[in-house]
């Protein structure tokens, strides 16, 4: 070996802090997306990009894992089900969320 474990540290050591940068803005980019959803669900509705429509959120909906009908959230149900999207009341079109 030419180079010993000091030597292995301090390069490992440097790898560090050239990639912290990079981990810095895409931990930026994470939280503008968080705050930005979380924005839009406390709004109580979604502005569909096709018809530009807006539908709300709570609504009488049918969970598609364990079929209940419930007033509530349309992207969660009491069984626990979390959906990422649902389809426009107007045009039909899948309006993602999460």
């Amino acid at each position: 070996m030419i180079f010993g474990k000091p030597f292995r540290v301090l390069l490992v050591g440097a790898l560090y802090v050239l990639a912290s940068p990079v981990y810095a803005v895409l931990g930026v980019r994470k939280l503008v997306k968080l705050l930005q959803t979380r924005r839009t669900l406390a709004s109580g509705e979604i502005v569909c990009p096709h018809c530009g429509e807006r539908n709300a959120l709570d609504v009488l909906a049918t969970c598609g894992t364990c079929k209940v009908t419930e007033y509530g959230n349309r992207l969660r149900c009491s069984c626990g089900e979390v959906s990422k999207g649902f389809d426009c009341d107007f045009c039909g079109v899948t309006i993602p969320v999460l």
